[in-house]
Order: C-alpha cells, then structure tokens, then sequence
C-alpha cells in the first residue's frame, strides 16, 4: 500500500510539473486532435511501426516545417486521458520507434532466418562492435550526419533497454538528441532482463542448496530401492 501511495503521489507532482511546464511554454510542445490529424493527413501517411498501444505514423508540421512521428492510440487500448500506459512501455515504445527510422527495418526480420532477428539484439551487437553505423537505412547510402545518426541510434537502444529501471525519460532523450547533454554509457553486449536475472540466480541457488540436493539424492535411492524390492 506504501508503495502504490507513493507511486500515486509521484504521478500527481508529475502531472502538476508538466502542466506548469505546458502553461510556461517550457515543456514539449501540446498538439490539438486537429493538428496531428492534419500532419499525418488522417493517418493516411506513412505507418512508421505499431507501438506500444497503437501504431506510429509519419507526420509533418507545417509551421516547423519538420518530421515527426504521432502515435494513434488504438480503440481497444485502456491508454488516454484518465488510464494511461506506464511510462516505461511509452519510452520502450519510443526507442523501437526511433530504431526503425534509423535503420529503416521493421523490429523483427522473420526473413533473415526461421527464428527471426529482432532489431535491438542486432543493434547492440553492432555497437558493441563499434560498428553502429552499419545499422543505418542503407537507402540513404551514407548520406547523413554520422554523429546525428550515431546520437539516434544510441538513444534509441538507450531506450529500450531490457532492464525498464535504466531507461530515460522522453525529456532525457530529448536532451540527448539536441547534443544539450552527453551520451549515455551503454554496456557493449545487450544485457540480460532483469527477470531472467532473478530466475537464473533462483536456480543457482536451489542446485548449490545442499539440503534440497539431499533430499533429492535421498528420494533417488528411495526410488531405487522399491525398485529393486520389487
């Protein structure tokens, strides 16, 4: 209960911080129904990816006279104005996003072999090689900015980090992308969730336990014994 109070008291200040941050003209920028409607042309324009709790549509803005990309929540997703998705997932979302952009793939190849490669896994591998550059969208046949496009990348691998407690806030990788602060240290190998963490140390734990070896060695010859009795 502690906990769920303190993760509903957080929630409230960061709700009133954006707010005031909306009212002060500091914070991201709050788009009308009617303008995101306008820049994806009713979604009719490109579909980037399908996010966490809809899909991802290119989009442009006419007044900026840039790039983005809008997420439509879908009807059945309880994600809107009163139930939203957690945080992680968005930023999960947000970084896979970010990743087909830059590589210009969708986030599972089924086409590359029978189990399929997913687009993180790759990714990291290549920049654990110092090779990240080879992930970028081989139709732009190298015709960017190196570091924007490294900064992306490293940003969008940031973001979908497998542990959920290390990932950035959108603000953060905001930052990032604008060169206001600088890269995020990255181990080389993708690391392993947090999850299978627990269960591999779980299962370690219960082999090397000697009491629950016994046992299992006692039940054996048990087994065996009835065995040869019969």
């Amino acid at each position: 209960m502690e906990k769920q109070d303190n993760d509903e008291e957080g929630g409230h200040f960061l709700d009133e911080f954006m707010d005031d941050e909306f009212e002060k003209g500091t914070g991201p920028r709050r788009f009308s129904y009617r303008e995101l409607a306008r820049a994806t042309n009713n979604s009719r324009m490109k579909k980037l990816g399908e996010g966490g709790f809809g899909g991802v549509y290119k989009g442009y803005l006419k007044d900026t006279n840039s790039y983005v990309a809008v997420k439509r929540i879908s009807r059945g997703s309880k994600q809107g104005v009163k139930e939203q998705g957690s945080r992680e997932s968005d930023v999960y979302s947000f970084g896979v996003v970010v990743l087909e952009i830059a590589c210009g793939r969708r986030p599972i190849n089924s086409m590359a072999n029978e189990e399929g490669v997913h687009m993180v896994s790759w990714v990291w591998e290549l920049y654990g090689r110092g090779k990240l550059l080879e992930a970028a969208d081989p139709r732009l046949c190298g015709d960017f900015d190196k570091q924007e496009m490294k900064r992306l990348m490293i940003v969008g691998l940031w973001c979908a980090h497998p542990d959920k407690s290390l990932r950035p806030s959108i603000s953060q990788s905001i930052h990032v992308l604008n060169f206001a602060t600088s890269l995020p240290s990255l181990p080389l190998q993708i690391p392993v969730p947090t999850y299978l963490n627990t269960l591999v140390k779980l299962s370690f734990s219960l082999s090397c336990d000697p009491d629950i070896t016994e046992g299992h060695q006692n039940q054996s010859s048990n087994n065996n014994y009835k065995t040869n009795s019969s």
